[in-house]
C-alpha cells in the first residue's frame, strides 16, 4: 500500500535512522536503489554528514526504501504490535475469524444461519466464505469491510487471509501460507492466538439454496439420464434427515411438516429420467421453509410410506389427485 508523505520530517528522519542501523542492507545497495553515490551514503550513514540538512528529495529516496525494506518507523510500529491483538478494531470488537474453501460450508457446519439472509430477496441464496464473530457473538461479513478471504489453495483470496493474519496474529508468513493454503476451513481466535482447521465432511451435501415468495427453499439435486451415480432413495432421505438435524439443532428452527405434494409424469410422457435433470418430485413444506427432492418412480403409496418412515413422520392424510399441464402431469397432495 503506498504510503501518504503528509508526515513531520522527523519520520522520515527516523525511518532513514533505522535503515542505516540495519546491517543485513549493505551501503552500496542502498546507494543504487537510491540513485546517490556510495561515498555520499556512507558519510551520512557514518554520522559525518547530518541527515537533517540533506535535501527533501535526498530524504524522500532514502525513506521510501526504507518503507519497501519494512524498516520505516510505520512497519517497525506493526512489527512491534504483532501479535499482540486480543480483537480487530473495525467499529466492532472481531474476536474469531472463520473461512472456509467450499460454498455453503459455514452453513452445514451450523456457524451461518441461511434464514438471516433472506431480507427481502429473491433466487439463489450466497453463503459467505467467511465471517467474523464479535464479542457478542454477532456475525459480520468480512467484505462489507473491503475484506475478502478464502483457503485451500494459493490465490488471492488466501493471500488475502495471510496478510490480514500476518499482521493480527504472531504467526509468521512462511508459517501462514502454509497453513492457509493447505486447509479448507480455518478459523483464528484472537483472544487465545491460535489459529486451527476443522472437519470439511457433510451429510448434507450437495443441497441448493434459494428463496421463493420470502421462503427459505432447500433443493437436492435430480438425476440425469447419463448420472450413474445418483443417489438413492434412502441415501436422499439420509440427507434430509442430516438437514433436518442441523436445522433444529443448530439453528432452533421448528422443522415441524405441514404438508407433502408429490408430482408424477403420465406414463406416456418422459420415463424414469430425462436427459436434463429431474429437479424434483417431491416438495415437503414446513412452518418457514420447503424441501425439493427427487426419489425414484414407484408407487406413490410406497414413496411417501418410505418418506415418513425414515423422517419419523405420521402416515399424511391425502386431500386429492389432480392433473397440471395438459394430463402430463399428476400431482397428489397430503398434509400432516
Amino acid at each position: 500500500m503506498t504510503k501518504s508523505i503528509s508526515f513531520l520530517p522527523f519520520d522520515m528522519i527516523k525511518s532513514v535512522d533505522n535503515l542505516f542501523q540495519d546491517k543485513s542492507i549493505s551501503t552500496k545497495i542502498i546507494a543504487d536503489e537510491c540513485d546517490l553515490t556510495v561515498p555520499y551514503v556512507s558519510t551520512l550513514r557514518q554520522g559525518k554528514r547530518d541527515l537533517e540538512k540533506s535535501s527533501f528529495e535526498t530524504l524522500k529516496k532514502l525513506y521510501w526504501f526504507a518503507a519497501n525494506r519494512h524498516v520505516d518507523v510505520f512497519s517497525r510500529e506493526e512489527q512491534e504490535l504483532k501479535g499482540k491483538y486480543h480483537s480487530v478494531s473495525l467499529s466492532l470488537n472481531v474476536s474469531k475469524l472463520i473461512v472456509s474453501f467450499n460454498d455453503k460450508q459455514l452453513f452445514y457446519h451450523g456457524i451461518i444461519n441461511p434464514f438471516c439472509l433472506i431480507d427481502n430477496q429473491e433466487g439463489s441464496i450466497s453463503i459467505p466464505r467467511s465471517i467474523f464473530i464479535d464479542k457478542r457473538g454477532h456475525q459480520i461479513d468480512p467484505e462489507i469491510f473491503g475484506h475478502s478471504f478464502n483457503c485451500g489453495y494459493g490465490g488471492t483470496g488466501p493471500n488475502n487471509l495471510v496478510h490480514f493474519l500476518e499482521k493480527y496474529s504472531p504467526y509468521s508468513r512462511i508459517d501462514l501460507e502454509q497453513f492457509i493454503f493447505s486447509n479448507k476451513n480455518i478459523v483464528y481466535d484472537f483472544s487465545s492466538k491460535k489459529l486451527s482447521s476443522f472437519d470439511s465432511t457433510s451429510c448434507i451435501d450437495p443441497v441448493s439454496i434459494d428463496i421463493i415468495g420470502q421462503v427459505l427453499n432447500f433443493t437436492f439435486p435430480g438425476k440425469t439420464l447419463f448420472d450413474n451415480n445418483f443417489p438413492t432413495n434412502n441415501q436422499i432421505l439420509n440427507k434430509i434427515q442430516s438437514l433436518l438435524n442441523l436445522l433444529t439443532e443448530k439453528f432452533k428452527i421448528d422443522c415441524s411438516p405441514i404438508s407433502l405434494k408429490y408430482m408424477k409424469k403420465s406414463t406416456n410422457q418422459a420415463t424414469r429420467v430425462s436427459v436434463s435433470a429431474e429437479k424434483h418430485n417431491f416438495i415437503l413444506k414446513f412452518r418457514s421453509f420447503q424441501i425439493q427432492f427427487y426419489l425414484d418412480n414407484v408407487k406413490s403409496s410406497q414413496l411417501v410410506s418410505s418418506i415418513c418412515d425414515k423422517l419419523h413422520y405420521n402416515t399424511p392424510k391425502q386431500l386429492g389427485k389432480s392433473n397440471i399441464f395438459s394430463k402430463q402431469m399428476s400431482v397428489e397432495e397430503y398434509v400432516f
